[in-house]
């Protein structure tokens, strides 16, 4: 029980992702409405395929705490988690720091369902594969 407090409450349940060309953890958070990655990764994802491009859009988003942010663009890219494959548009802030955010858009659109509880979480189309937890404390979701 301990290990599973441990994985949940430090910055949130992470999952083994890759987003483009790179290998990421990432967070299902389904407190965000759209899914965020930080310029800093953006730039980086860039780098590793330079056909990727940032569209641009005017808009801001405000966290839980009401701190609000901008956001820099929108990015589509290839989003694979083990048997899921598909192109994801994810927001992209500045603030964000290099945590990746699975928002509610994604939870909903591919019925990802959460078992905090056991540490896992699985998508309904195949409720025998589970996709456990990792930790991740390395980056919290906003500066201080």
């Amino acid at each position: 029980m301990s290990e599973n407090r441990e994985i949940c409450d430090e910055f949130g349940p992470s999952i083994r992702t890759q987003v483009g060309k790179l290998c990421l953890t990432g967070l299902p958070d389904s407190g965000s409405v759209s899914s965020l990655i930080s310029l800093e990764l953006f730039q980086k994802m860039w780098r590793e395929d330079p056909n990727i491009s940032l569209m641009r859009t005017d808009c801001t988003r405000v966290t839980a705490s009401g701190q609000s942010f901008e956001i820099v663009g929108q990015v589509k890219v290839t989003l694979k988690i083990q048997r899921l494959s598909r192109s994801w548009g994810f927001l992209v802030s500045k603030i964000l720091r290099s945590k990746r955010i699975l928002g509610a858009d994604f939870i909903a659109k591919t019925k990802l369902v959460l078992e905090l509880g056991s540490s896992r979480c699985y998508f309904a189309f195949v409720p025998s594969v589970y996709i456990k937890f990792i930790k991740d404390k390395a980056h919290p979701f906003f500066p201080n």
